[in-house]
């Protein structure tokens, strides 16, 4: 199954747009990009606060928006 490269161009700006925007000055931004056979997985870890715990099982294709709270969380 290929990937709609637009979609998946979204997806990247957005999750690294996320990441530079919530991280603290001094924090770090890591995008990774694997291939294997023909199948391609990126990855965004950043060190800012993450996605509250509460909106992490919404957080689906759809992407349910959580509202900007600074408290602790994984994203």
């Amino acid at each position: 199954m290929g990937a709609d490269g637009e979609r998946v161009t979204q997806v990247l700006d957005n999750l690294i747009g996320n990441a530079l925007k919530f991280t603290p000055e001094g924090g770090s931004v890591i995008v990774d990009v694997t291939s294997e056979a023909e199948r391609v997985s990126f990855s965004v870890t950043d060190t800012g606060p993450g996605i509250p715990r509460f909106y992490q099982v919404r957080a689906t294709p759809a992407m349910a928006l959580a509202p900007k709270v600074a408290s602790g969380g994984r994203g």
